[in-house]
C-alpha cells in the first residue's frame, strides 16, 4: 500500500484533483480486498471529504457504493453474540 500511497502524493503535487478521487477509491478497493475495511473506510471518508471540498461529484455514487460495501462486511465481521432467552416469570 505504501506505493499506492507514494503514487497519491504524486498525483495531488500536481494538482490533479479530479483525478484524485479516482485514484483514493481505487486504493480503497485495494484495501477491501485485502479485508483492511477499516482503512478502506478512512480513505472513502477522506475522498467523501475531496468531493465536499472541490464540488466534483463525477465520483460520488462510486465512493458511496464503495463505503456501503465496506461498511456491511465490517458488520458482518464482528462476532456475533448469541441472545439468552431469558425465564419468564410466573406472575
Amino acid at each position: 500500500m505504501y506505493k499506492s500511497r507514494q503514487g497519491l502524493s504524486g498525483l495531488r503535487a500536481t494538482g490533479a484533483e479530479l483525478a484524485r478521487m479516482y485514484a483514493l477509491a481505487l486504493l480503497a478497493e485495494a484495501y477491501g480486498t485485502r479485508e483492511q475495511v477499516k482503512e478502506g473506510l478512512a480513505v472513502l471518508a477522506a475522498a467523501l471529504a475531496i468531493a465536499d471540498e472541490t464540488e466534483e461529484r463525477y465520483y460520488e455514487v462510486e465512493l458511496y457504493r464503495l463505503k456501503g460495501t465496506f461498511t456491511f462486511q465490517q458488520e458482518n465481521q464482528k462476532p456475533k453474540v448469541k441472545s439468552q432467552k431469558l425465564p419468564i416469570p410466573n406472575l
